[in-house]
């Protein structure tokens, strides 16, 4: 009987038990490597997509979830509207002065300021505000309280952003949409006042516009717009403006205010700015206006800069506001640098036929308030 042929391996056992433990380890690196790697990957692509830090708080059977970033800063402003400074209308709840002690939401509503020694304020204004959800939360995040907004009546969300404004301490304007140089290739709304509307139109829109929010300390105009003094079918309305508590400022800065006249007389808040962003304006220009900024602002008493939210323009000036403490100038809020100090005495407008009053004197006294600067 023949032998069976041996099976003889091309290594020996030991090479072969040498080899399995060398492909198990490995395998249990690479396993441990591609673990690893899947942890990085998770933690970058998380660190791309939005996210935000909330606070979750039980009120009995309820579960209230809050966002830490629109949480209220230590100097948040109250919040609006307060009771008796505003006329309920079809249009929404328009301001007014109350009618018991005569406060006005001019007085109501502006950030309190306390000028410092031996410094000029400067206003920064940023116009249009909420156009841009990027924009204004940069606005939020990059700049202190002193910062003034004005914002857009006709976004969906204007009465939202207005609140949270206020909850970080910021002073709120409305940014009025009437009739600028380009109209109509630049067309601000289905709101804008037109110069040339029939009364009962810039009625509307005005009523309109001032019903979006609440809580503004006045309203701000166009850079470019088209009014001027002698237009008298919108003065009335500028009185009603000014009647109702609201201070006016006027961006224009090519010719005198529109409403100097109406203001004087009647020792209503106003203010002209001096010095305009432009959302188009290059670097070097944005450098140029800050400079001759500082210059009006330290040669008189105060100065307005007016500006667009636009992200070139929010890198400069979160430079130029932080280098402010170096200089002998104070970031105010918009309502410090009006010209007038609100007399003993305004007359407040008795409302339209067509709206419901709840609160609307003929006659009421103004509480004295400490002169303010002059720009």
């Amino acid at each position: 009987m023949m032998a069976k042929p041996r099976l003889t391996l091309p290594f020996s056992s030991r090479a072969f038990t040498h080899g399995m433990l060398v492909g198990v380890s490995s395998m249990v690196l690479l396993a441990g490597w591609m673990g690893f790697q899947a942890d990085q990957t998770a933690l970058r692509q998380s660190e791309k997509l939005a996210s935000k830090t909330a606070l979750i708080d039980r009120q009995g059977s309820h579960i209230i979830v809050r966002n830490l970033e629109d949480a209220p800063s230590e100097s948040a402003l109250p919040s609006a509207p307060i009771a008796g400074l505003f006329e309920e209308t079809p249009q929404g709840k328009i301001p007014l002065a109350r009618q018991e002690d005569g406060l006005t939401p001019f007085d109501a509503y502006k950030r309190p300021f306390t000028p410092t020694p031996d410094k000029k304020p400067v206003a920064l204004v940023f116009y249009d505000v909420g156009v841009s959800a990027t924009q204004t939360q940069a606005v939020f995040n990059d700049f202190p309280e002193d910062v003034t907004l004005s914002l857009v009546p006709d976004l969906t969300n204007a009465a939202d952003i207005s609140a949270q404004a206020r909850r970080k301490g910021h002073e709120v304007w409305l940014s009025l949409p009437i009739q600028t140089d380009q109209f109509p290739q630049t067309d601000l709304g289905p709101q804008t006042i037109l110069k040339n509307a029939a009364p009962s139109q810039i009625k509307e829109r005005l009523f309109t516009s001032l019903g979006k929010i609440s809580g503004y300390t006045g309203i701000i105009t166009p850079p470019d717009h088209v009014f001027l003094e002698s237009d008298t079918a919108f003065m009335p309305w500028t009185s009603e403006i000014f009647g109702r508590g609201l201070a006016i400022v006027d961006s224009r800065q090519d010719r005198p205010f529109f409403a100097t006249a109406l203001a004087q007389k009647n020792d209503y808040p106003y203010a002209q700015a001096q010095v305009y962003l432009s959302p188009d304006m290059p670097p070097q220009d944005i450098k140029q206006a800050l400079a001759e900024a500082e210059r009006m602002a330290l040669s008189g008493t105060g100065v307005i800069i007016l500006s667009a939210p636009a992200p070139l323009h929010l890198k400069y000036l979160k430079a130029w506001v932080g280098m402010m403490g170096n200089k002998p100038l104070q970031l105010a809020p918009l309502s410090a640098l009006m010209t007038v100090t609100p007399p003993a005495e305004t007359t407040v407008p008795s409302p339209s036929p067509d709206v419901t009053q709840t609160s609307a004197p003929t006659s009421v006294p103004v509480p004295e308030t400490p002169a303010p600067v002059t720009p």
